[in-house]
This record gives structure tokens, C-alpha cells and sequence, in this order.
């Protein structure tokens, strides 16, 4: 417990952007400056409490362990120092609720930047330090509102990423992620051509890379994840952002997919859905998809056929109009002569040596691009 003799202090220390935590007036910069300021007044720090974090006075951790521990220790030798008005609150009313749950716990205000005493001069200049701090707060998001509108405007998709892109630098232009933009393509394009037939083969390609497990803090990725990533332009090159008005813009990125993907993946939604299938179906026929019909051109799809003792695989049109329309072709005939053909393109071992010094020096270029992103941060 406190004695009455000596004035004891509690620092209170906030910042409302991850960049604040090591630049400009951070944590650290904020607590050294309360400590030199409780030293020339001879207070006593005893705690200190830091949110990293904007929001009322329910929304912070902090906040909330320092009106408990004001609760257990009420006398009127507490005081709360922190660095500036504004570290409080930007918000009038936030502010003023916050000082009012100070004050009534017995404590009162001490800052470095302001004067604290009970005249009406030192009321008003207080609200008015309050209000001045709340228009900045206001101005400043509303500038960079505007500010992030033209980029979006321009073709610069300025807020989270999508699945398989990454922000790339300090002007957030969007780049395909190294590692998940190969899961992401595979899988938009896999739909599109039938080699997935149903949303939950998508899903459970996608959960099953390493790359992807890697990439996530937590398992599986939800009933609604792969939905929304079919029905996303944004792949193909193109979005839209209603919520500021903003039209059909063309994204200065690169896509993963091309428009002609895309619609087709929107036509594959539309239609009845199909059955769930098996969880290694795509295992059992990793050619669905990717062959064609040589009637009609149309992609072949496959399945398991029950026979009288044991189970045939087969490709299959499911084209209407074709004249191959639901005529099988079994799985060994198409992936036998699939693999004859890939047998005939095997490089000679000079296009191999070639291609091992290309993808070296492409490597190497790479390597020092990231190197030079690196000091330009």
C-alpha cells in the first residue's frame, strides 16, 4: 500500500500506430520523458501502464489495469503522469470521460507539456489543447482518406493485400506474394478449368501447401475464404471499391489470372452445384481439367465408376451437344499417352545447362533487388 507522505506517480505512455512504437514519439521516447518530468517535480514512479492502441477507455488494455490499480490504492498522493494531453485521448469526448474515471479514483493530472491547476484559465486552456488536438486527429485522417482515394483512384490497391499479393515498399504498390501467388494462381485456374470441380476441392488444395500453412496463424481457411476469392476481379487486373464511390479502375499490378479465367471461373459458379467429392480426387486425376475433348474442345472431367467387383477410373465430355457427351475413356488410355508425349519434350542436356545459368543469374538479380529494398526502408 501507499503512504500519505510521498507523492507517488503512475505513468501512462500510448501510441495509435505500429509506426509510433519505434519512431517519433514512441513508447520508449514517452517514458523517458515522464520519468525525467516526475524527477524534477520528486515524485515517486511506482507504475507504469502503456496502451499500443486507439479507442475509448474500455478498449485499452492499459487503461483498463491503471483504473484498477487507482481502485485499490485511492489517496490523494497519486498522480498520473503522462507526456502529452493527447496521449489520453484525441477524441473531446474519450478525453473527457477518461478524465473524469482519474479524477474520481483521487488522483489527479501532471504532464511536462501542460500546467495543471484548478483555475478557470487553466480549464479553458485544457479544452481548448483537447478540441485543437481533435481537429488534427480529424484532419489528418480525413487528408489521408483523400490521399489513399486518388491512389485507389489510380490503380493502386492501397488496403490488405488479397490472398497470393503482398504490399511491397513504402507506397503499398501490390506485388504477387513469392510463395503464395503460385497456390493462389494454381487454384483460380484449377477452378476454372474443371480440374477442381466443387469449392471444397479449391479449399482443401490450398490447406494442404506447406507455403500456405506457413503464412497463416491459424488453421483452415474458413467457410467463406475460398467464395470470395473466386468471385475477386481483383485477380484478373480489375476492382472496384463502392464504399468510396469508386468504379470498375484497372490495377496498376500484376494479375494472376487473365479475364477470360475469370469469367469462366463466374460461369462455373452459376451452374448447379456439383457434389463434394472426394478428398484426393484431384490425386486420383491430376489430368482433370487439363485435357480437352477432341470433339468439342471442352475440358474433360473424371470420375470413379462402381463396376461389379471393384471401381474403374474414367475421363469424361460432359459438354451437351457434344457427340463424346458422356462417353468414358479410361484413366490409364489418356494419362498413358500423356506421358509418352511428355517422354518426346525432354530437353537436350545444353538447353538443360542453359537454362540452369538463366535461372542462376535470375536468382542473383533477385537477391540484390531485395537487398536494395532493404536500405531504401
Amino acid at each position: 500500500m501507499l503512504t500519505e507522505k510521498i507523492t507517488y506517480a503512475a505513468i501512462y505512455v500510448r501510441v495509435s500506430s505500429k509506426k509510433q512504437v519505434t519512431d517519433g514519439n514512441g513508447l520508449s521516447s514517452q517514458i523517458s520523458t515522464c520519468y525525467e518530468h516526475c524527477k524534477s517535480c520528486n515524485y515517486e514512479v511506482v507504475e507504469t501502464f502503456q496502451d499500443d492502441s486507439t479507442g475509448g477507455n474500455d478498449d485499452r488494455e492499459g487503461l483498463r489495469k491503471l483504473k484498477r490499480w487507482l481502485l485499490q490504492n485511492r489517496t490523494k498522493n497519486v498522480v498520473i503522469v503522462f507526456d502529452s494531453l493527447s496521449r489520453l485521448s484525441r477524441d473531446v469526448k474519450v478525453y473527457h470521460e477518461i478524465r473524469e474515471l482519474i479524477l474520481a479514483a483521487g488522483a489527479r493530472f501532471s504532464c511536462p507539456t501542460f500546467n495543471f491547476n484548478d483555475s478557470p484559465e487553466s480549464e479553458l486552456s485544457e479544452n481548448i489543447q483537447v478540441s485543437v488536438d481533435s481537429y488534427h486527429r480529424k484532419s489528418n485522417a480525413a487528408q489521408t482518406k483523400r490521399r489513399t482515394k486518388a491512389r485507389v483512384k489510380d490503380g493502386y490497391w492501397c488496403f490488405t493485400a488479397p490472398f497470393g499479393y503482398r504490399a511491397d515498399g513504402k507506397g503499398k504498390v501490390m506485388v504477387p506474394h513469392e510463395t503464395l501467388a503460385p497456390i493462389a494462381k494454381f487454384a483460380l485456374e484449377g477452378y476454372a478449368s474443371g480440374h477442381f470441380q466443387t469449392q471444397n476441392e479449391v479449399r482443401q488444395y490450398i490447406e494442404a501447401q506447406p507455403e500456405y500453412q506457413k503464412s497463416r496463424k491459424t488453421k483452415g481457411t474458413g467457410g467463406s475464404f475460398v467464395s470470395n476469392m473466386l468471385r475477386r476481379e481483383i485477380y484478373a487486373g480489375y476492382y472496384e471499391y463502392k464504399k468510396w464511390e469508386i468504379g470498375y479502375t484497372e490495377g496498376k499490378y500484376e494479375p494472376l489470372i487473365s479475364m477470360s479465367t475469370f469469367k469462366k471461373i463466374q460461369m462455373r459458379l452459376a451452374e448447379k452445384p456439383i457434389a463434394s467429392a472426394r478428398k484426393d480426387v484431384a490425386l486420383d486425376f491430376p489430368l482433370r481439367g487439363f485435357v480437352t475433348c477432341a470433339d468439342c474442345n471442352g475440358s474433360l472431367t473424371a470420375a470413379w465408376s462402381q463396376g461389379n467387383q471393384k471401381k474403374y477410373a474414367y475421363y469424361e465430355c460432359h459438354e451437351k451437344g457434344c457427340i463424346s457427351s458422356r462417353k468414358s475413356i479410361p484413366r490409364d488410355k489418356i494419362e498413358g499417352e500423356f506421358e509418352e508425349q511428355l517422354a518426346k519434350l525432354q530437353p537436350s542436356e545444353d538447353v538443360v545447362a542453359v537454362t540452369k545459368e538463366i535461372l542462376k543469374d535470375m536468382w542473383q538479380q533477385q537477391k540484390m533487388l531485395k537487398v536494395e529494398r532493404k536500405k531504401s526502408f
